[in-house]
């Protein structure tokens, strides 16, 4: 009697104020309009020590909506964390250096960032269903796989704990921490990886055999999903483009350090750096095999972005030039796609 008392007790005090600030109610994205957010980094070089970092109306990163949308040359950017570039300003994120980049040729270009740290391409297509679909923009590209991986074939958002989680503040609170939780080995918890004092680990054959076997319903939720999304956003009469994940992990050295890079090892990851790779390419897969049999432009950032630990602060978040590398190499693939296109 007294753990129901102080059940509902919680449930009221929520209910009057809840200081979470959360994005998810049951099956609903919610987003800060309007919003400023101030973040303190760890001292680390790669980052700056102080972000502020703004909302707009629409509670994306970016500038608002201009009068003359329709004739814009508007691109949303959804994915995760490493969309969303959460440690970083609202100029130094790669959809914002993607923006000043393609307006040199294209002044009428129009970036908006829907990153939401966490979110997979379950939570993708809500954030189209629920926004996308009625903004109309004329591209989205979508960043995706690592939040993914691992996740249950099924939508979690058509279970009881989603409908429960509708009515009530506490099991609200639970819902997205379960869900900050599955994607906890690829957030980023403040503390930057140096590969020269990293963790290390060898994982055998053996061990990243037995971790893709036990993942292979998730890639094949994947591949359903985002196909799901390919073709919710062409049918929306809206362009989507395709990205790979980077990851620094693999079996190279560290060209700012020296160190190998295929034995570092996150303690909130099952496999070293060499097995997580390998286990995030079999997404970088189905992504590259989707885009050319639906005849999908595709950025592949896992292939052409530098293993360097300048340009990350962790196994798979972006630094400051990190962010800037990956805005470059959108800026670019997209600028050939226009052009060859004569324009989107």
């Amino acid at each position: 009697m007294q753990a129901l008392i102080a059940v509902l007790l919680f449930e009221a005090a929520l209910r009057i104020h809840n200081p979470a600030g959360l994005r998810l109610r049951g099956d609903r994205i919610l987003l800060p309009a309007r919003a400023t957010f101030h973040i303190t980094n760890p001292d680390d070089p790669r980052l700056d020590r102080v972000v502020v970092q703004h909302r707009n109306a629409l509670g994306f990163r970016g500038p608002e909506v201009p009068v003359d949308f329709a004739s814009r040359l508007s691109i949303v950017t959804v994915g995760g964390s490493t969309t969303e570039c959460l440690r970083l300003p609202d100029d130094r994120t790669w959809p914002a250096v993607m923006e000043s980049i393609l307006a040199r040729a294209r002044p009428d270009v129009w970036v908006n960032n829907a990153g939401l740290s966490g979110h997979s391409t379950v939570g993708h297509q809500v954030l189209f269903d629920s926004y996308l679909r009625q903004l109309h923009p004329r591209v989205v590209v979508y960043l995706t796989g690592a939040n993914d991986v691992g996740n249950p074939v099924a939508n979690p958002f058509f279970g009881w704990r989603a409908r429960l989680a509708k009515y009530s503040e506490v099991a609200n609170l639970l819902w997205n921490i379960e869900g900050l939780w599955r994607a906890r080995h690829l957030r980023f918890d403040g503390h930057g990886i140096d590969p020269l004092t990293a963790e290390t680990r060898l994982s055998s054959e053996s061990e990243i055999a037995a971790a893709m076997a036990k993942d292979a319903p998730s890639l094949d939720g994947y591949r359903v999903r985002l196909t799901t999304l390919v073709e919710r956003t062409r049918a929306a009469g809206i362009e989507p483009i395709l990205a790979t994940q980077p990851l620094l992990g693999g079996n190279v050295n560290d060209p700012a350090t020296g160190a190998s890079l295929a034995t570092i090892w996150d303690p909130g990851d099952e496999l070293n750096g060499a097995g997580t790779w390998r286990m995030l390419e079999r997404y970088n897969d189905v992504t590259r095999a989707l885009a050319a049999s639906h005849g999908v432009a595709l950025v592949d950032l896992a292939r052409t972005l530098p293993k360097d630990s300048r340009l990350f602060i962790d196994l798979i978040h972006f630094s400051n030039d990190g962010a800037a590398a990956v805005g470059r190499l959108m800026a670019a693939a997209l600028a050939a796609r226009f052009q060859a296109e004569g324009g989107v």
